[in-house]
C-alpha cells in the first residue's frame, strides 16, 4: 500500500475485524512446550498493523528475502541477537 501511495484509513465503525497474527500449533505440541506461548506473546504484541505494513512493504516491493526482514526486525526488536 506504501508503493501505491494509498492512506489507511481508520476504522472508526468497526467493521473490518483485526489481523493480528497468533500462534498456532497442534495440542500436542503445546502439550510438549507449554513455554511456546509465552516465548511468542511479545512478539506477537509488538507486531502492529503499521509494523506488518512497513514489513510486508520491505518484502513485496523492495525485494527483500522474507527471512532477512523477519530477522531485521527481530534484532531490531530485541528479541534475538
Amino acid at each position: 500500500m506504501a508503493s501505491l501511495k494509498l492512506n489507511v484509513l481508520a476504522d472508526d465503525k468497526k467493521f473490518f475485524p483485526i489481523y493480528n497474527p497468533a500462534l498456532s500449533l497442534r495440542s500436542d505440541v503445546a502439550k510438549k512446550y507449554p513455554g511456546l506461548e509465552g516465548l511468542f506473546k511479545p512478539i506477537a504484541n509488538k507486531l502492529s498493523a503499521e509494523t506488518l505494513l512497513a514489513l510486508n512493504k520491505e518484502v513485496s516491493v523492495d525485494g527483500q528475502k522474507p527471512r532477512a526482514v523477519a530477522e531485521a526486525w527481530m534484532r531490531s526488536q530485541g528479541f534475538i541477537k
